[in-house]
């Protein structure tokens, strides 16, 4: 089961400026374990939507730099600095609730798994949602906090290949957006 990333929305911001940005904002979404996550808006989907109330986002990566695929060998070495982890799913998870803080800036490093190449979010009541949600195949990546989506494109424009099913990525900042919200 596709878990979303669920967050208080604990602020909007509203963008200046003419043009097609001029109707956008940012979101302040606090995580369970304290962290904070800065989210694009762009098309405004948030109106309908609270500050200080826990909602279950659906996010994209639009931006990311310096991103890579971990091997197994990689996780195995950094094992020895963290701890004993069994899986990569552990080591992902031990990684980012340990080294890695959850929010996409600068020299911040995140990490997860493609779990699927051409996922189609399934028909569900939303609070909001982009106007093509239900048409978008996207690359599925399970982190620790959650699911987020992304392009095959982005992915094999930072790592020069193509993203596998099961590839362990990592990644320095870049730009969440926000894709659809429920309760």
């Amino acid at each position: 089961m596709v878990e979303w990333i669920t967050a208080l929305l604990e602020r909007k911001s509203a963008t200046s400026g003419d043009g097609p940005r001029a109707a956008s904002c940012w979101l302040a979404l606090r995580l369970e374990n304290g962290r904070t996550l800065t989210v694009f808006d762009s098309r405004t989907l948030s109106d309908p939507l609270r500050t200080g109330e826990r909602y279950t986002f659906l996010l994209s990566l639009a931006t990311a730099y310096h991103m890579q695929r971990i091997s197994e060998p990689e996780l195995r070495e950094d094992e020895e600095n963290t701890g004993n982890v069994e899986s990569i799913e552990e080591n992902l998870a031990h990684l980012a609730h340990s080294r890695y803080p959850w929010r996409l800036s600068a020299r911040q490093e995140l990490a997860g798994i493609v779990r699927a190449l051409r996922w189609r979010c399934p028909q569900q009541a939303h609070l909001a949602a982009h106007p093509r949600l239900y048409e978008r195949r996207a690359v599925l990546i399970e982190t620790p906090f959650g699911h987020l989506i992304t392009s095959a494109s982005l992915i094999e424009r930072l790592i020069g290949a193509a993203p596998a099913s099961g590839d362990a990525l990592e990644w320095e900042g870049g730009r969440l957006d926000l894709w659809a919200a429920r309760p």
